[in-house]
């Protein structure tokens, strides 16, 4: 099946398509140096539109080209199912650290960003995916929830001097 779809990536105020397909990205976007220390990018599509592919196959860019390792927040999969989804693009497992913590907070990425950083380099931090995030233990009608989750992301990329890159779901159309 050779089924395309659209996601559009955000990175500061430069926006550039992203073609997924069944198989992989295509190569010419698989490229991390359009992700620079510091910046948050946004990697929105609706539901099963290849972002969580797409995460992976930049998992691996980044450790095959020697850009430090990949910490994965995946609250949507368990380890073992992201593992098995990061083996169709032939990844290094010494490189790549997956959390799959339920629901983390930016307090949570920290903690353990902070951990593996004493470990290894870090090159690249993923969450997948940004909607099962959690700001606080406070109740928050959800569009803040999202706007303050989004802020601290964004700090944790600059304290960190590492990309960030969530996955985000768009409602379906007519769900807006």
């Amino acid at each position: 099946m050779n089924r395309r779809s659209f996601v559009t990536g955000v990175a500061a105020s430069i926006v550039f398509p992203v073609f997924a397909r069944a198989g992989g990205v295509l190569s010419m976007f698989r490229a991390p140096q359009y992700f620079n220390p510091g910046e948050f990018t946004i990697i929105a599509g609706r539901p099963g539109t290849g972002k969580t592919a797409f995460l992976c196959e930049l998992a691996s860019e980044f450790t095959s080209r020697g850009l430090g390792g990949v910490k994965i927040f995946s609250a949507e999969m368990t380890k073992r199912d992201y593992v098995r989804r990061l083996e169709k693009t032939g990844y290094n497992e010494a490189l790549i650290d997956i959390d799959d913590e339920a629901a983390p907070s930016p307090d949570y990425i920290r903690e353990s960003l902070t951990k593996t950083m004493l470990e290894k380099k870090v090159g690249v931090v993923f969450v997948d995916y940004l909607q099962l995030m959690r700001f606080s233990d406070v109740p928050l009608p959800r569009s803040v929830e999202l706007s303050s989750l989004k802020k601290e992301l964004k700090l944790i990329a600059q304290e960190y001097r590492v990309p960030v890159i969530v996955a985000s779901q768009m409602a379906r159309i007519g769900k807006l």
